[in-house]
């Protein structure tokens, strides 16, 4: 349900009960019970400390998965088609704004790098392609 209006700036929060995941996995990640809803502040302190100390590396992990997914999604896209694909989606441009300051290319090319290095990409006749199976 929705507030009736905004809060003031500077004004607290109020109280927000959000639903606990569904996975397993997700729930224990996050130290939450098994059911019911959960506050922010009942998330483990490990999962806020990681997000705030280790700010780089989970962006680094959410461009990551942006990248395969689309590859996943797209099943093989010409090399120099998708940075341009990527720039035209908002999640990669509001991930790279939010982490890494609208270092769009750097970022880019820092992880398809790393990509084509590990063989998680491959380049075959100018296409692009995961080996990551869905």
């Amino acid at each position: 349900m929705a507030a009736e209006s905004a809060p003031k700036e500077g004004a607290m929060l109020p109280e927000i009960n959000l639903a606990v995941p569904v996975k397993d996995s997700d729930r224990s990640y996050l130290g939450l019970p098994a059911s019911g809803f959960f506050k922010i502040p009942q998330i483990k302190a490990k999962v806020i400390e990681r997000y705030l100390l280790y700010r780089e590396t989970v962006g680094d992990d959410l461009i990551k998965k942006i990248m395969v997914y689309t590859l996943l999604m797209k099943k093989t896209i010409k090399e120099k088609a998708f940075f341009l694909y990527l720039m035209d989606t908002y999640w990669f441009k509001e991930t790279v704004d939010l982490y890494f300051n609208g270092e769009y290319e750097r970022k880019y090319n820092e992880i398809m790098n790393t990509f084509l290095g590990r063989g998680v990409i491959k380049l075959e006749n100018r296409d692009l392609f995961t080996t990551i199976k869905p």
